[in-house]
């Protein structure tokens, strides 16, 4: 087999990633993509808990509304870790969906494993029980878990992809919307700097710094030629 260069792209994978952002960026502002931007801000408020128990807290409640907004209500932890954790837990979301749906072999055990979580948090934190949030977390969990279960391979793969570039894409918009074009609007960045002193601006600024940096290397990294031989689909593989 010929040995690509290091820096390779497979033009297969580059062509797949445009067109997907491109969809996803035409339909930004349509109802069609309002489930998945939903999704998206479920990982956002779903982050600001996974942080708060990490650092000693108590996650009191996770609510998303329909119009997406989130709320996530905590006790006690570390208040800088728990606020920067929304705007880049979404993208460590989309950043693993990207990275899983690139093989289908992991593709199937990665929405399981997702569903899972996705079903023990909804029961543990998301409250209150009746709104929104419940229903969204428990319905995605459910259609992850059928994915992995019954969809082949290659399918789950384009879904856990889908998700996880729009999961990027929402975190840099919502970086440049909520934090750098309008500082003083009340935001994770706004919150933080009146606990540290640091300007918002500052901290929106770092944030989005890491994401550019981040998404960057996703976006190499799922265009990238030669995929993991032990990872690769069977029936793709040479003989």
């Amino acid at each position: 087999m010929t040995r690509r260069p290091w820096l390779g792209l497979d033009p297969a994978r580059a062509v797949t990633l445009a067109l997907t952002v491109a969809a996803i960026v035409a339909l930004w502002s349509t109802p069609l993509l309002v489930p998945l931007k939903l999704l998206v801000v479920l990982f956002h408020e779903l982050s600001h808990a996974l942080a708060a128990w990490a650092t000693g807290g108590r996650v009191l409640g996770v609510a998303v509304g329909p119009r997406q907004f989130g709320m996530t209500t905590t006790a006690g932890g570390i208040r800088w870790v728990i606020a920067s954790a929304g705007y880049l837990g979404s993208l460590g979301w989309g950043v693993a969906l990207v990275v899983a749906g690139r093989w289908p072999r992991l593709a199937r055990p990665a929405a399981a494993a997702l569903g899972l979580l996705l079903l023990g948090l909804g029961v543990a934190w998301v409250r209150p029980v009746v709104g929104l949030a419940l229903p969204l977390t428990l319905g995605t969990a459910a259609a992850l878990l059928t994915l992995a279960w019954r969809a082949p391979g290659s399918v789950v793969g384009a879904v856990l992809h889908v998700v996880g570039v729009t999961s990027c894409l929402y975190a840099l918009h919502d970086l440049h919307t909520d934090v750098l074009a309008h500082p003083g609007q009340m935001s994770d960045a706004v919150k933080l700097a009146r606990h540290t002193g640091v300007p918002a601006l500052a901290w929106g600024s770092v944030w989005m710094a890491v994401a550019l940096g981040v998404t960057a290397v996703t976006a190499w990294f799922a265009c990238r030629a030669d995929p993991v031989p032990a990872l690769q689909d069977p029936a793709s593989a040479p003989r």
